[in-house]
């Protein structure tokens, strides 16, 4: 058990890292000049870091509840899957690259896997509101997502954003 309290207090630090790190790659790989929808193309980093931390922390803030602990942390690991999927069906799988297309089926995936948690958890005593919750958030920031929604707020913040010198 003192392993999995160190790999646990690790990640206060992986976290913050690839959070940042994460932040940084949208930084440098974004041209600002030929995106529509500037503010609409950092829902994947939003997405991403917010169901991230959200997910962490209701697993910190509930580790002496393994039913939690454990449906929280399933979340982050599914939530840490999903790009990958999704680079994988959309270059791989796919006859020609669409991203919509492969980023619908990596979806679809997780949507599944997540339901499929939902069914099987359904008579559990506590914890049942984690899944749920993880997929509540995935719906909504997906639906931003694939229809591009932007608000004005984040359009200013994502102008400002990369015309930031840091990468």
């Amino acid at each position: 058990m003192a392993i999995h309290k160190r790999i646990g207090k690790l990640g206060f630090i992986i976290l913050p890292l690839l959070i940042i790190s994460v932040i940084l790659l949208k930084h440098s790989i974004t041209n600002p000049e030929t995106i529509k929808g500037l503010g609409a193309s950092l829902w994947f980093v939003i997405k991403h870091s917010v169901i991230l931390v959200v997910m962490f922390t209701i697993a910190i803030k509930n580790s002496h509840n393994m039913q939690i602990h454990a449906r929280a942390m399933i979340a982050t690991g599914i939530e840490f899957l999903e790009p990958g999927w999704a680079r994988f069906i959309f270059n791989t799988l796919l006859p020609e690259p669409n991203f919509y297309l492969g980023l619908s089926i990596s979806v679809a995936i997780m949507y599944a896997l997540v339901v499929y948690l939902i069914i099987r958890e359904r008579n559990q005593s506590s914890g049942r509101w984690v899944f749920p919750l993880f997929l509540l958030m995935s719906i909504l920031f997906h639906f931003l997502i694939f229809f591009e929604i932007s608000f004005g707020f984040l359009d200013t913040f994502a102008e400002w954003f990369y015309k930031l010198p840091i990468t």
